[in-house]
């Protein structure tokens, strides 16, 4: 009885981390545009391109976050901006024209879930974060004349207020 079980699970278990090494290789591949500036470990370059490793997670942990990192990845980021404290002041191209709506899902992704290692501080809490769907690229798509790269770093500061010292360093 225990064989039977264990005959039946085991293929399953090993089907479900294949399709999850899948999506990861999915998700790196989509995020090698990214990579460009951020580097593929998300690390960054310093004074350059701000690190969005770990902080991209923390981000969208916050009220308003997600909706942040949605419309920074359609409509690209500019001006001055602080992040592990260096100061950047420069352009973050937009990507909705550059990658498909499945394509900068993926990147995002791999952003929030593969280049986070909050953990323990976030794990728990990060598990619980939907990942981001082409739809929600694409509803954000949707209101992008409404959305510059400017009109993303005054959002980037008012979300940097409200949560204070919750918002990533």
């Amino acid at each position: 009885m225990m064989r039977t079980r264990l005959a039946l699970i085991l293929p399953l278990a090993l089907l479900a981390c294949a399709v999850r090494a899948e999506d990861n290789a999915q998700r790196q591949q989509a995020f090698a545009t990214c990579a460009i500036c951020h580097m593929a470990d998300g690390k960054g370059i310093p004074f350059a391109f701000p690190a969005i490793r770990d902080r991209t997670a923390q981000i969208a942990l916050l009220d308003g976050g997600r909706a942040y990192l949605l419309q920074v990845v359609v409509a690209g980021l500019s001006g001055p901006l602080k992040a592990a404290d260096a100061s950047f002041n420069g352009i973050m191209p937009p990507q909705g024209s550059v990658l498909d709506d499945a394509q900068l899902a993926a990147a995002l992704n791999h952003a929030i879930f593969d280049l986070n290692d909050c953990a323990p501080d976030c794990g728990k809490a990060i598990a619980a974060v939907a990942p981001v769907t082409a739809e929600e690229i694409a509803a954000t798509k949707a209101i992008q004349p409404a959305t510059t790269a400017a009109g993303n770093a005054s959002l980037r500061a008012k979300l940097a207020k409200q949560h204070g010292d919750k918002w990533p360093k």
